[in-house]
């Protein structure tokens, strides 16, 4: 399988499916990773968990447009306990290392692919509570708990599960621990061989995305810090 560029970058969306079973979400994927995600689904629920589909593929513009909205301020942006922090103080500069801890770079993002999907238990959900995705929620005493140890127990000693892996299951300085994040191996690395810096970076010095002379002036230490 060769993933083009425009798929790696999050600007081609044909050939994605819609996942069944979502409700009234459309949450779609690339169809190599369909039947594995079903699979995959079916053994949590004989776990007794309801796996839901928090995000799965997310295309470049929609990525743009989180990433704007928490470079001025309209979104909140989390320390490394995923507390809120204050950035009025910060130069753009400054507020890079903070939002790529918890939210890709647009074009890096790997919710681009259709292969990676942040998870959460349906059957665990309080009526009104509002999910976070912060790793507190599949901690101990977290609502969902059964689900962080039953994802644990699958991916913690072994590379992959039924056809998944985790790839943020470690903090090593650059991207948070994200116990949510579930990964389709055989398509992501498709499209995480074919991403480049220089592919990246030249897109986004023609987009209107806010930060853009920090981002391009950090551009090698963003990649070699938060890129996966």
């Amino acid at each position: 399988m060769r993933a083009s560029a425009e798929q790696v970058l999050g600007l081609d969306e044909r050939g994605l499916v819609a996942v069944p079973g979502c409700g009234d979400a459309v949450r779609r994927l690339h169809p190599l990773v369909l039947k594995d995600f079903i699979a995959f689904r079916e053994r949590c629920a004989q776990h007794g968990v309801n796996l839901a589909i928090a995000s799965s593929f997310r295309g470049f513009d929609q990525q743009l447009a989180i990433w704007n909205q928490k470079m001025r301020g309209e979104r909140p942006i989390y320390d490394d306990n995923a507390e809120i922090i204050d950035i009025r103080h910060l130069s753009d500069a400054d507020k890079l290392p903070y939002i790529l801890r918890w939210t890709a770079l647009p074009g890096c993002s790997r919710h681009h692919w259709g292969s990676d999907i942040d998870v959460y238990d349906l059957s665990a959900m309080a009526e009104g509570y509002r999910l976070q995705l912060v790793p507190a929620e599949y901690a101990a005493d977290g609502p969902f708990e059964r689900l962080g140890r039953l994802l644990n127990s699958w991916f913690d000693e072994k590379e992959g599960y039924g056809g998944f892996y985790r790839p943020f299951s470690v903090d090593s300085g650059g991207v948070a621990f994200e116990p949510w994040h579930i990964s389709h191996i055989v398509t992501a690395d498709a499209h995480s061989q074919a991403l480049s810096p220089g592919m990246v970076k030249s897109y986004l010095a023609k987009t209107d995305i806010a930060g853009r002379a920090a981002i391009l002036e950090n551009f090698e230490e963003i990649w070699r810090r938060f890129v996966v």
